[in-house]
C-alpha cells in the first residue's frame, strides 16, 4: 500500500507540477500581453501629448491670424468720424496759425512803412528847418509833418483789418 500511495503521491505531484507550470506559463503569457499593452499605452500617451501640443500651436496660430485679420480690417475701413474730426481740428488750428502769421506780417509791414515815412518826414522837416536858418527856432518842428506818418500807420492798421491795401503817401497827396 505504501507503494500505491507513493505512486499516487508522485502522480499527484507531477500533476501539481504540470498545473503550476501551466499556470506559470499562462501567467507569463498574460504578463507578456500586459507588458505589450503597457508599451502600447505609453506610445498612445506620447502620441496624445504630441497631438495636444499641435492643437495648442494651432490655437496660437489661429489667435495670431485673427489679430492680423482684425488689424487689416481696421486699415481697410474708412476713417471714422472721430479721427476725421481730429484731422479737421488740426487743419483748422494750422489755418488759424497761418492767418495770425499773415496778419502779424502785415502789421509789421505797415509799422515799418509808417516808421520809415515818419523818419523821412522828420528828417525833411529838420533839414528844411536848417535851410531856413534863423527864421525858425530849432525847437519848433512842424507838428503836422510829424503826425502825418503816425496817421498813415493808423490808416494802414485800419485798412489791414479790412483786408484793403493801405494808401501810400503818394496816393494820399494825389487825392488831396
Amino acid at each position: 500500500m505504501a507503494e500505491g500511495s507513493s505512486n499516487r503521491l508522485v502522480s499527484n505531484m507531477e500533476e501539481l507540477v504540470s498545473k503550476v507550470e501551466g499556470i506559470y506559463s499562462k501567467k507569463s503569457g498574460e504578463l507578456d500581453q500586459v507588458s505589450g499593452a503597457l508599451s502600447n499605452i505609453d506610445r498612445l500617451v506620447e502620441v496624445l501629448a504630441r497631438v495636444e501640443l499641435q492643437q495648442s500651436a494651432e490655437q496660437q496660430l489661429g489667435d495670431k491670424i485673427t489679430k492680423l485679420n482684425t488689424a487689416l480690417e481696421r486699415l481697410n475701413q474708412p476713417p471714422d468720424a472721430a479721427s476725421q474730426e481730429e484731422d479737421t481740428n488740426v487743419q483748422e488750428t494750422l489755418r488759424k496759425i497761418i492767418k495770425g502769421a499773415k496778419v502779424t506780417g502785415k502789421v509789421l509791414d505797415i509799422v515799418a512803412g509808417g516808421l520809415s515815412v515818419m523818419f523821412d518826414s522828420i528828417t525833411e522837416t529838420v533839414k528844411s528847418g536848417s535851410r531856413q536858418g534863423a527864421k525858425t527856432a530849432p525847437e519848433s518842428v512842424d507838428l503836422s509833418s510829424v503826425l502825418n506818418p503816425l496817421g498813415s500807420i493808423l490808416r494802414g492798421l485800419v485798412h489791414s483789418d479790412n483786408n484793403e491795401p493801405a494808401p501810400s503817401k503818394q496816393e494820399e497827396k494825389l487825392e488831396n
